[in-house]
């Protein structure tokens, strides 16, 4: 880049009809900048007057994050020796280097969906002879067909929404581009919002609002292109099933029963311009919703082979069941759940989740928890006695709710969390499909 003039001004380099550059004649500097950019702290100080810098052809239209390290060296370097006694001169200086996101121009392609399947996260307290554990509901996970990044790095899969600048959109109209969920028919429940909005995925790395979609399917009543909110989430890979997948978390900020949820989802690209942050909108299968559950086991140190579990979390209002109590405990069905509570062992010969077995308990001991108080919310009390033959066994008790029997009319049942006496360790669930937890390990 040859100095045509020491007089200041725009340089240009050769071959070029575009400013490439800045020099400042009173300083002896080059520098880079747009237009209108001020040199130095006076009010004296050069302004640039037109854009004065070099372009970098990236060659593609995706999102590049690239580091530019300055590298300056003396234009009278001719004149001084080239060596200092043993060692060579030095007639360069290095600046700090500056990262320069830039933007994909093109929107990305749209996103292969291969399923949908529910997601568990577990927390788990032991405190003397009492053991809480907690298996926090509403997660997803999303496996999606590779390749990835098709708009460059960063790019993340967004979860379109409802647009919160606009009017209440028409479900109907609007299905093929937003996330909608709603209540499971067969539960009274606590009402759930009208359609989610981006506070209601907490595990969004990034949100964005009023994002135009591709103008492509917009009707003849939408003069401009439909507008929404996204909440992006982070992409990882399974090197097991050869798939992409996303986890993600909706949180109903409600006490909503098992909801059913259909995402809307496209690659989002939050380093782009504006009109090529989303792909088209790719609807997921229907998912439903598990609730948190809680469950806390506490044994009597005065009663040796007792323990009582606690059972906690969202439940529905409704319908009643129409189921006896045995035993003569409670005077009928006060909530549509019942709680059963199972004592398992493990076999320490084997190292699988078959190494857990049923034992018996004392039939005598055991009675159904009664009906909470709280509208929103079940706890099921009670307690069972274990063996004596059981309680002998050097590798431990799982104590588990394995199965939540509800009597609702399809016959369908949800499972309950797990938990253990002796063991702080959280295990996932066996099988998402049918939301089984795993039995315990000691």
């Amino acid at each position: 880049m040859p100095l045509v003039s020491l007089a200041g001004g725009e340089l240009k380099a050769d071959g070029e009809s575009r400013y490439v550059g800045y020099y400042d004649a009173e300083h002896d500097l080059v520098c880079f900048a747009p237009s209108g950019s001020k040199l130095g702290n006076l009010a004296e100080g050069d302004v640039v007057g037109a854009d004065s810098m070099p372009r970098h052809q990236i060659g593609d239209t995706r999102h590049h994050v690239v580091s530019y390290s300055p590298l300056a060296t003396s234009r009278y370097r001719e004149y001084s020796p080239a060596e200092d006694g043993a060692n060579p001169r030095d007639f360069t200086r290095s600046g700090e280097p500056v990262t320069v996101h830039v933007p994909a121009s093109a929107r990305p392609v749209a996103p292969s969906i291969r399923y949908v399947l529910p997601t568990f996260g577990w927390e788990r307290v032991t405190s003397g002879n009492q053991v809480r554990s907690v298996r926090t509901g509403g997660g997803l996970r999303v496996y999606l067909d590779r390749p990835w990044w098709s708009s460059g790095v960063g790019e993340l899969l967004g979860v379109t929404l409802s647009y919160s600048g606009a009017p209440e959109p028409d479900r109907e109209e609007w299905k093929a581009f937003i996330t909608q969920w709603g209540q499971d028919p067969i539960w009274q429940t606590a009402a759930l919002a009208d359609f989610p909005a981006t506070y209601n995925f907490p595990d969004a790395t990034a949100t964005e609002s009023g994002l135009p979609l591709d103008p492509g399917p917009a009707s003849s009543a939408y003069l401009l292109p439909r507008q929404v909110d996204v909440a992006g989430h982070e992409v990882h890979y399974d090197s097991n099933r050869k798939l992409y997948y996303c986890d993600l978390t909706v949180d109903c900020n409600e006490a909503t029963y098992a909801p059913f949820i259909r995402l809307a989802l496209a690659r989002y690209q939050p380093h782009a311009l504006v009109n090529a942050k989303l792909s088209r909108v790719v609807l997921a299968d229907f998912a439903q919703l598990t609730p948190e559950r809680a469950l806390m086991v506490t044994s009597d140190p005065y009663v040796p082979g007792v323990v009582r579990a606690v059972v906690s979390g969202p439940s529905p209002r409704g319908p009643l069941p129409h189921v006896g109590y045995p035993h003569g405990f409670g005077g009928g069905p006060g909530r549509p759940t019942k709680i059963t509570v199972d004592v398992q062992v493990r076999d320490t010969a084997m190292n699988s989740d078959l190494a857990w077995s049923a034992r018996p308990t004392s039939p005598s001991h055991r009675r159904p928890g009664r009906a909470p108080t709280m509208p929103t919310s079940s706890c099921g009390p009670g307690q069972c006695a274990i063996p004596a033959a059981t309680l002998s066994k050097p590798d431990g008790i799982g104590c588990s709710s394995p199965r939540r029997s509800c009597t609702k009319p399809t016959g369908r049942s949800d499972k309950a969390s797990s938990s253990e006496l002796g063991s702080s360790t959280p295990r996932p669930c066996r099988s998402t499909s049918h939301f089984s937890p795993r039995p315990p390990t000691p």
